[in-house]
């Protein structure tokens, strides 16, 4: 039985149906550039962002970080920007990620980040150029972090970060007055492409009340964690998605906390090392992050023997126990035992990974809050922490809810659900798809030319840029949004998510199945898996895709090399499979496979509506980016596997 099976027989207190009021006033419309201004007023000589140059961290103070974004916002009207205009950013996360953003928002643009090919050298702006006469309204190209050769030329504009800074120094300041004080609340402030899971990316435009009022509604949920200037993050999350310019950019204006930016070795952050560095006070990890973590943890959890191991075991019975009584909030006693398990295993845990530090710095046993974004994170993987005292709030939303519209809080969380909607945030769910629809002020609004009156603030409407078509199949007149997934509420007001409505696979027998009950499932028994995808619209029978836990390299890319955890359980069932290719042939391992598929079959009869897992299929390589079979966020681009991976289900069907 799974431990959240013990939840029901320990539940300390029944929960409220929603979140406690706040005590904030939800704010009329406002700007991005009024929440900095207030923030630079409050906290203006503290220190806002930092990044690490020549092994020593350089910081940006909240009043130099504004005069640096103002700069940035001078250079782009010297060069014709103009209001409404787009500015895209192409990089990974910088300090000149954010000046870009905050600047091209500043002169009354949208800015957009681009989740693939970020600009990091000369040659990289040779393949902007080379497109120009596809891109008519161009201006300009700046690149950040490299020098161009002396002998450079080219037909467009093009700057290095410094010199693009001076451009604006003629700018007077009444002209940034006049700029600033014609921006609106309604006004596109960034548009944010979607993941593309389920069809051609959409352009979500979000506007400036989006993010404030998401902001405040986030602000207003942490009541017993309250968000505070004093809290500390680290930036790694592409900050091309909504979720990352949610935490990254606009929570800490309108709070003031610090960031600090992971710093990037190849092609991505150095995230491990700079946790335990810089130990923030609040951590939001993606699914593969937090697995990653867990399983390097169980590597050495499974090295210990003797007494230590009995006080390892002892002490994660305490800590997830005291998991499972802290739930809705509760503020009893801790389990008997939970305060020496902390002290002589769990904070040593804790501090290894960087996880231990608490806002107000006297080290409270751990970071303020641990949440997973962009995908449902593995049962055993949230049960898992529980153990050690770090249970991670799960929460909801998409780049049309301008990324949150549950939440998981300290106060009022549940296990396995993504939380309860949001301060001002309205949730319903359709009665015969259990489609999950949202309505709220960080709702992207209406229709073009539309206004939209949200209580007493009368807002213009936002949509998908240039598509009013597929606005209209996913917005009402009433501002009620359809998510696109399927969830379910409970007696306590929690929500939790089946899974995308798009993904239902539809067999040849007319059978409607949920392709991720059955995966969560698949993963939960066999755990040597990275992924399991499930696949037989208008089939016969139902296959299922399979991947192994592979190392990376030392650009985090997916090698042939199974992981040490996978290769010790193989040994287990004598196999010597220590390859992604000698695994495929393993007998050992087929022989294990069709086992735990037996038993899968058995336990999801109800759920596959009696039609089975016929047949899998071991893939010659893990799921990547780079390969094509996820997003920049790690999610499952699952008409991509089929089409990247056709020949081996064609003949596995045939």
């Amino acid at each position: 039985a799974s431990k959240v099976d013990q939840v029901v027989q320990v539940r300390p207190m029944k929960a409220p149906r929603s979140l406690p009021r706040s005590t904030l006033p939800p704010p009329a419309a406002t700007t991005l550039i009024h929440a900095f201004q207030r923030t630079v007023q409050r906290y203006g000589y503290q220190k806002a962002v930092h990044v690490k140059w020549q092994d020593k961290w350089h910081s940006l103070t909240w009043r130099q970080y504004y005069a640096r974004v103002q700069e940035f916002m001078k250079s782009l009207i010297h060069v014709g920007i103009q209001p409404h205009d787009v500015v895209a950013i192409s990089g990974l996360n910088a300090i000149e990620w954010n000046v870009a953003y905050l600047g091209t928002i500043m002169a009354g643009g949208a800015a957009t980040g681009t989740a693939f090919h970020p600009v990091i050298h000369v040659d990289s702006v040779e393949k902007f150029v080379s497109i120009q006469p596809s891109l008519p309204h161009l201006k300009a190209i700046v690149l950040w972090g490299h020098d161009l050769p002396s002998t450079y030329a080219s037909s467009l504009p093009v700057y290095c970060w410094q010199p693009f800074l001076e451009q604006g120094l003629a700018i007077t300041k009444g002209t940034v007055q006049r700029r600033m004080q014609a921006i609106t609340a309604g006004q596109c402030a960034s548009i944010v492409y979607t993941s593309g899971t389920g069809g051609t990316p959409k352009g979500v435009m979000i506007s400036h009340d989006n993010f404030c009022f998401n902001a405040w509604a986030m602000e207003a949920a942490a009541t017993s964690s309250q968000l505070s200037h004093r809290d500390v993050l680290v930036s790694y999350l592409p900050l091309a998605h909504v979720t990352a310019q949610l935490v990254d950019i606009v929570l800490p204006l309108w709070v003031g906390y610090e960031v600090y930016f992971a710093p990037v070795v190849r092609n991505g952050p150095r995230l491990g090392k700079t946790l335990k560095e810089i130990r923030p006070t609040r951590f939001c990890g993606i699914p593969s992050v937090w697995d990653t973590m867990a399983v390097k943890l169980r590597e050495v959890q499974g090295a210990t023997s003797g007494l230590k191991k009995h006080l390892v075991a002892f002490a994660t019975s305490r800590a997830w126990k005291k998991t499972v009584q802290s739930q809705y909030g509760s503020t009893g006693a801790s389990p008997c035992g939970a305060g020496i398990a902390e002290k002589l295993v769990l904070s040593k845990v804790k501090a290894a990974l960087g996880l231990d530090r608490s806002f107000d710095g006297r080290g409270m046993g751990r970071c303020k809050t641990f949440s997973v974004t962009s995908a449902p994170l593995r049962r055993e993987t949230t049960e898992y922490y529980g153990g050690l005292d770090m249970p991670i709030l799960a929460f909801f939303g998409a780049s049309e809810t301008t990324g949150v519209a549950t939440i998981n809080m300290q106060y009022g969380w549940k296990l396995h659900s993504v939380g309860r909607p949001l301060p001002g945030t309205e949730i319903r769910l359709q009665k015969q798809s259990t489609e999950i629809l949202v309505r709220g002020r960080h709702v992207m609004m209406g229709y073009v030319g539309r206004l939209s009156v949200v209580g007493s603030v009368t807002l213009y409407s936002l949509l998908y840029l240039k598509n009013e078509a597929e606005t209209r199949l996913v917005l009402d007149t009433e501002g009620w949004l359809r998510s696109g997934d399927g969830g379910a509420v409970d007696d306590d007001g929690f929500y939790s998510i089946s899974g995308p409505l798009h993904e239902l696979v539809t067999t040849a027998g007319g059978a409607v199945i949920a392709p991720v009950s059955l995966e969560t499932v698949l993963k939960r028994t066999i755990p040597i898996l990275s992924h399991a995808m499930v696949i037989g619209q208008q089939r016969e029978f139902l296959l299922a895709l399979f991947t192994l836990r592979v190392e990376s390299d030392e650009a985090d890319r997916p090698t042939d090399k199974l992981e040490m955890s996978v290769q010790t359980f193989l040994s287990s069932i004598r196999s010597n499979a220590t390859t992604l290719a000698q695994a495929q042939t393993c007998p050992k391992l087929a022989t294990y496979l069709d086992s735990q598929l037996r038993q899968v079959n058995k336990a999801t009869s109800k759920l596959s509506f009696g039609n089975f897992i016929q047949k899998y299929v071991l893939l010659p390589r893990e799921f990547s980016v780079e390969g094509g079979e996820l997003t920049p966020t790690l999610k499952l681009r699952r008409q991509a596997v089929c089409d990247i991976h056709r020949g081996l289900i064609e003949s596995t069907y045939a």
